[in-house]
C-alpha cells in the first residue's frame, strides 16, 4: 500500500494482457521506433500531481526502460518504481526518499 493525499498514481505494466508468440510476450506497449513491443520493463508505477502526467510518464518510462526511464523520473523530481523484465525493482531518488510504503 501507498500512503498518498492530493496526488495521482498510475500503473502500466505487461503482466495482465499478453500472449506468448514463442518465447517472447507481445503485449500492448510499443516502442514507437520500432513499433514492436518493448521487452526491459513488466511494469512501471509513478505518482505525480495529476492523472495526465502519471499516466503519459508511467508509458514513457516504460519504452524507455529501466535505466533511461529511472533517469528521466530523477531529472523530474518524481517518484517512480520500475520492475524490470527480470522482476529487479528500481526506484526514482523521490520515490526512496518520499513514498511511504505499508504491507
Amino acid at each position: 500500500m501507498i500512503d498518498i493525499k492530493n496526488v495521482a498514481v498510475a500503473t502500466s505494466g505487461d503482466y495482465r494482457r499478453f500472449f506468448l508468440l514463442g518465447e517472447r510476450r507481445v503485449h500492448h506497449i510499443l516502442d514507437p521506433r520500432t513499433g514492436q513491443p518493448t521487452d526491459a520493463v513488466m511494469s512501471v508505477t509513478v505518482i505525480a500531481e495529476n492523472c495526465l502526467d502519471a499516466d503519459a510518464l508511467t508509458t514513457l518510462v516504460f519504452v524507455l526502460g529501466p535505466e533511461k526511464g529511472k533517469e528521466l523520473l530523477n531529472s523530474l523530481g518524481v517518484a517512480g518504481l520500475i520492475v524490470d523484465s527480470a522482476g529487479q525493482i528500481i526506484m526514482s531518488e523521490a520515490w526512496a526518499s518520499q513514498v511511504i510504503t505499508r504491507h
